[in-house]
């Protein structure tokens, strides 16, 4: 079950299960769209589009239907990062999705770097791996992380 809560701008608010959660706007399809078109045109995948809209069948879609697709919002990739900034969507609240890069496809949030951390210690408490936290966040040293350095990690 998801709600969907208007916010400014035209976007929606959708809070549901965690892979969904998020910042939308609405999107009419129109005559000649496919989900696979809609999907790539914002920045998603035709199986995402399908679970947020609660689309059975990913083939069948009607002209004049309203759709929600991730909002996009202006993101700024790190220098030396490995994800293109058009495969990140900016959500509120520290948080990113990052779609379209099928080994680091999900939801992240910010994380500051404190005394005694390493990359190794913060992969193994995010379940995720210090090769994807590389990606992410651009890293080409992974024993070298500073203090207070801002991180994206997968989020909980």
């Amino acid at each position: 079950m998801k709600n969907v809560i208007a916010i400014a701008d035209g976007k929606v608010r959708i809070v549901g299960t965690e892979d969904i959660n998020g910042v939308y706007t609405k999107y009419t399809v129109a005559k000649g769209d496919t989900l696979g078109k809609i999907a790539k045109e914002n920045g998603t995948t035709v199986e995402f589009l399908a679970k947020v809209n609660e689309i059975e069948n990913v083939d069948l879609i009607d002209v004049d239907q309203v759709l929600y697709v991730p909002a996009k919002v202006e993101y700024k990739a790190k220098v030396g990062s490995a994800v293109p900034a058009d495969k990140v969507i900016k959500l509120s609240e520290g948080k990113i999705r990052i779609v379209g890069t099928e080994d680091v496809n999900g939801a992240y949030e910010e994380y500051v770097v404190v005394a005694g951390d390493t990359l190794g210690k913060i992969a193994k408490d995010t379940g995720t791996t210090v090769e994807v936290l590389a990606k992410v966040n651009g890293i080409e040293n992974v024993d070298l992380i500073d203090v207070d350095q801002v991180l994206y990690v997968p989020s909980k």
